[in-house]
Order: C-alpha cells, then sequence, then structure tokens
C-alpha cells in the first residue's frame, strides 16, 4: 500500500490510481490484492478494496468493492454504496447512497438518505429525502424531509411537518406535528395536530382538541371556509353546502341560489305519492334497514336529480331535499284540502241549525 502527500491512503495493485503520489502501490492491505481502486485527491482519504474510490475531500473511506465517496470530510462508504459529499456520513450496505447532508446514516439494501442532517434510512429501499433527526425504518418508507419524523411501516410515508410517527404499513401522512398512525392504521392516512390513529383503512383530517376546517371547491377568494366541512360558491360546485359544529348538513337554499321555478299541481303530486310504493329494504350486502321509495320510481314520478350525458334523468340516486321537498308539498296539498273540508264542514253545520230552528 502507499501514503500520498497530505496523508492519503491506496490500498491497490498496478492497476490503480492515485494522483497525488503519481504512482501506484503493488500491495494490498494486510497481504491483499486490490484493483482499480482511486482517490483522487483531497486529505486523509482511503481507497482499501478493489473498485473503490474516493474522489477528494478529506477523512473520507470506501471500503468496499465499488464503493465511491465523492468528497466532503469524515464520509465512509461500504460495498456498492455511495456517499457523493457532505460531512460524517455513511453509506453501510451495498446499495446505499447518501447525497450530502451531515451524520446521516444509510445502512440496509438500496436505503437512500439524499441530505439532511442525522437521518437514517435503516430498512430495504428506504428513503429519507432531508430535514433533521428523520427515520424511514419500514421497507420501502419515506420521509420526504421535516424534523424528527419516523415512517416505521412497511411502504409507508410521512412527507413533512414535525414529530409525525407512522407505523401501519402503506399509510401516509402529509405533515402536521405529533401525528400517529399506530401499527394497526394500515392503509390510512393522518393530518392536523395530534392526530391519532388506531385502525386500518382510515382518513383523519385534524381531531377535536385542535379541530380544523376542510373546504372543497372553496378558498378565501369564495369567502373562505367558516364551518368544519364547507364546499363550493356556485351551481356547479355546491352553493356553499356545510356540516355545522353540531354536525348538520346543510344545502345552500337561498332564492339567490335558484331559477327556472315552476308552480306544482297539488292533487296531481298526492295521486302520484299514492301510487308510489314506498317499503322497508336493505341495501346489498349490508346489514342497513331504510324506509323509503326507490329512485327509479320516483324520477319517473316527479322529474328531478340531475341530466345524464344522454339527455335522461339519472334514475339511481336520489337526493334527501326532493324527498322532503315532494313530502311537504304533499302536507300543503293535505292541508288545503282539510281547510276546504272544514269550511264545507261549517257551511253545513250551519245549514242544519238553520233548517233545526226552522222546525
Amino acid at each position: 500500500w502507499g501514503i500520498a502527500r497530505y496523508g492519503n491512503t491506496l490500498y491497490g495493485n498496478a492497476d490503480s490510481t492515485h494522483i497525488n503520489l503519481g504512482v501506484a502501490s503493488t500491495t494490498g492491505q494486510s497481504g491483499s490484492d486490490y484493483k482499480y481502486c482511486t482517490v483522487g485527491g483531497g486529505k486523509n482519504n482511503r481507497a482499501i478494496a478493489t473498485g473503490a474510490t474516493v474522489s477528494g475531500g478529506s477523512e473520507n473511506t470506501a471500503s468496499g468493492n465499488s464503493a465511491t465517496v465523492g468528497g466532503g470530510a469524515g464520509n465512509w462508504a461500504s460495498s456498492g454504496a455511495t456517499v457523493a459529499g457532505g460531512s460524517s456520513n455513511t453509506a453501510a450496505y451495498s446499495g446505499c447512497a447518501i447525497g450530502g447532508g451531515y451524520n446521516n446514516y444509510a445502512s440496509e439494501l438500496n436505503s437512500t438518505v439524499s441530505g439532511g442532517d442525522t437521518d437514517t434510512a435503516s430498512n430495504w429501499w428506504s428513503t429519507v429525502g432531508g430535514g433533521l433527526l428523520n427515520k424511514a425504518g419500514g421497507i420501502g418508507s419515506t420521509v420526504s424531509g421535516g424534523s424528527q419524523n419516523t415512517a416505521g411501516g412497511d411502504l409507508s410515508t410521512v412527507s413533512g411537518g414535525e414529530w409525525n410517527v407512522t407505523e401501519g404499513s402503506y399509510s401516509a401522512i402529509p405533515g402536521g406535528f405529533k401525528d400517529t398512525l399506530t401499527s394497526n392504521a394500515n392503509y390510512s392516512m393522518a393530518f392536523g395536530s395530534y392526530v391519532y390513529v388506531n385502525n386500518p383503512l382510515r382518513v383523519i383530517f385534524f381531531e377535536g382538541f385542535n379541530s380544523g376546517r376542510f373546504g372543497v371547491n372553496r378558498d378565501d377568494h369564495d369567502g373562505g371556509i367558516s364551518h368544519p366541512i364547507h364546499v363550493g360558491t356556485n351551481a356547479f360546485n355546491g352553493n356553499g353546502a356545510h356540516l355545522t359544529t353540531g354536525g348538520t348538513w346543510t344545502d345552500g337554499s337561498s332564492r339567490t341560489f335558484k331559477e327556472n321555478f315552476q308552480p306544482i299541481n297539488g292533487s296531481d303530486l298526492l295521486l302520484k305519492i299514492s301510487g308510489m310504493p314506498v317499503e322497508a329494504w336493505q341495501y346489498k350486502d349490508s346489514d342497513e334497514r331504510h324506509i323509503g321509495p326507490v329512485a327509479e320510481d320516483f324520477v319517473e314520478a316527479f322529474d328531478v336529480g340531475t341530466i345524464r350525458e344522454d339527455g335522461s334523468r339519472d334514475n339511481h340516486y336520489l337526493a334527501a331535499r326532493d324527498i322532503a321537498g315532494v313530502a311537504l308539498a304533499g302536507v300543503k296539498e293535505l292541508l288545503q284540502q282539510n281547510q276546504e273540508l272544514k269550511q264545507i264542514v261549517e257551511e253545513l253545520r250551519q245549514r242544519i241549525e238553520e233548517l233545526e230552528k226552522g222546525k
């Protein structure tokens, strides 16, 4: 082995290169004979395996076959691993890669830390994009950034934020603060602050103490989000329908939202109601039981709902407001008929009284 100026060390045979020294040693470390290893320059660097390369920097070590350190200081790469630069980074297994940063550690097959500070990718194909003290510990898990986040479940993801933990497989946290998906929360997602999920197949935004608001087709240009769930602002995206704090879904119903008003023939409406089957039923593959009409009958009778591309009414779905509207219109007609009957009864009563007086 040869010691170059500036303390660089090359263990290799005559096919190896040491730019600073200008010659190659033919004897490997402890009697080994490594081939094609290279130290490009810098200070106190070591290339100590076949095909190992340190391009420059200081105190760097390429210790396994085909290991590469591009530069920086105090970096270490094992067989088939790469550290591009930075300081005190360790790529400890085949296929591992560290792009830079400080004190980062990639320790299993094809794991990657792109940069950051004291980040760890410790399982197969796990990735940390950057940030501080982040850990990707599940197979194929990812922490994109942020601080002190942990993706412990297989193929789980934490995109950012701080102190977030996902242990469930295929689970995800887009960001936030101290959100937790337990090992039971497979295929779940959480966002907010202190959100806790302990069940699979859940998507939870915010939680009780730090409750937030969720908007669809609505932003601060449209007046902001004023309710726990708040949707759009015009006829095409919801007319501001929302969920109240008390948990009641409330539709937009102002006259200013509506057009093309049409009168209703009350007698005809009652005939349609009387002829419509109203049954108890349950959805297929469900234990839920309900009472009501089917959409085909209701849409045919009252011509309500959205229009399909072929111009026909969609007769597979019903809006609760239409059922309530028909019921209300029916009640109004019955009230009017009841009032007319009362008037007839009152007139008959008076005539009977007059007849009895004339006896």
